[in-house]
């Protein structure tokens, strides 16, 4: 049985552009992935980005165009 190697791409963004090249990526059928931490606190749930600048990305395909 062959498996299929698929690899998550590392994207640096941006400041506070994380939301934005994600939606773009994903319009251009990428699979993105932005960790989000949230947290409770007396005044109500805050939300974080995990890792600031940077998105996680798959390819749909194998031989995607990197250049848009």
């Amino acid at each position: 049985m062959s498996e299929i190697e698929e690899n998550w791409y590392l994207i640096y963004t941006k400041p506070n552009q994380e939301e934005r090249a994600r939606s773009n990526l994903q319009n251009q059928e990428f699979s993105v992935f932005l960790p989000i931490l949230s947290y409770d606190e007396k005044e109500g749930v805050y939300f974080e980005k995990m890792f600031p600048r940077y998105l996680f990305v798959l390819p749909s395909k194998q031989d995607i165009n990197w250049s848009k």
